[in-house]
């Protein structure tokens, strides 16, 4: 195997440096106000000091992705500040609704610190609160489950962190809608009809099949999401995958658990769409959820 050549390697490590020494020239102006011991030097513990004590992800200033911008927004007192590649034009398209079924899984799960740091990876305060009918970027959703794959969790997984979807919407406008009705088939009906609203605008949702124990949706990208994302579709495979989870929590308020699905297509895979196959059996009574 031919080994890189030396000169390539040293001038290489030299523009990081370069590159490293005037990032860290810039973190000292922005921070000085508010931090009057920040070190002079850099280096590696100086660097970890200061990633402790102003919440600031090293893996995002080292490889050059750290926004200035944000960062002295947050350090100024903005916790509601989201980076600039959530904000551009015409991708907000997304809701906020789906954030606050991952954070609450994966608080739930791993804990509130966790969460946070979670965020912090990218570069979003641990304070910041979501709307659940708030507009968000679909590339906030990607980014935020691409962290949470690093922990290795399965497909199953994905679906149970859209599990908890039912439980958190419950206090909200679409919950009271959803918690009213008394079979599936009603929700799902309710669903793709006047609460639709309530959800993305990425996509289309689309009834296939709707019977008293099953229902088959087609979910495909819209043409203006195309156009503004620049792209057949947006998302993910693990989107997906939560987005299935929302799908069959949706039957909690009538089982109490939520029902089975399975994905026969999946445009992030072998096509231009989604097609989801939900079942689930009729209740003789109503439940409660077990919150």
């Amino acid at each position: 195997m031919q080994l890189p050549d030396r000169n390539l390697v040293e001038s290489s490590a030299d523009l990081f440096n370069r590159k490293l020494q005037t990032n860290y020239e810039r973190l000292k102006d922005l921070l000085r106000p508010f931090d009057p011991s920040i070190p002079e030097e850099l280096n590696v513990e100086n660097l970890w000091s200061l990633s402790q004590r102003h919440h600031l992800d090293l893996d995002l200033f080292l490889r050059g992705q750290f926004n200035f911008e944000t960062f002295k927004a947050q350090i100024a007192g903005d916790s509601q500040i989201l980076p600039e590649k959530y904000l551009q034009n015409g991708q907000q398209l997304s809701r906020g609704r789906s954030v606050l079924t991952i954070l609450d899984a994966v608080a739930l799960y791993f804990g509130d610190e966790f969460c946070s740091n979670l965020l912090n990876r990218l570069q979003i305060s641990g304070r910041r609160t979501f709307d659940p009918d708030e507009f968000l970027s679909m590339h906030l959703l990607v980014d935020l489950l691409t962290e949470v794959s690093r922990l290795g969790i399965s497909n199953t997984d994905f679906r149970w962190l859209g599990f908890r979807s039912a439980l958190v919407n419950r206090g909200t406008e679409l919950g009271k809608i959803i918690y009213q009705f008394n079979t599936g088939d009603q929700i799902y009906r309710s669903m793709h009809e006047e609460c639709m609203h309530f959800f993305d605008k990425n996509c289309k949702y689309e009834i296939q099949r709707l019977s008293k124990n099953s229902n088959e949706i087609k979910i495909t990208t819209r043409e203006q999401t195309q156009e503004i994302f620049k792209s057949r579709t947006v998302g993910s495979r693990e989107v997906c995958l939560v987005r299935q989870g929302v799908y069959a929590s949706m039957t909690l308020p009538v089982l109490g658990y939520p029902a089975s699905i399975h994905e026969s297509h999946c445009m992030h895979v072998d096509g231009d769409y989604c097609l989801y196959h939900l079942s689930w059996e009729s209740p003789r009574s109503k439940p409660t959820p077990d919150l």
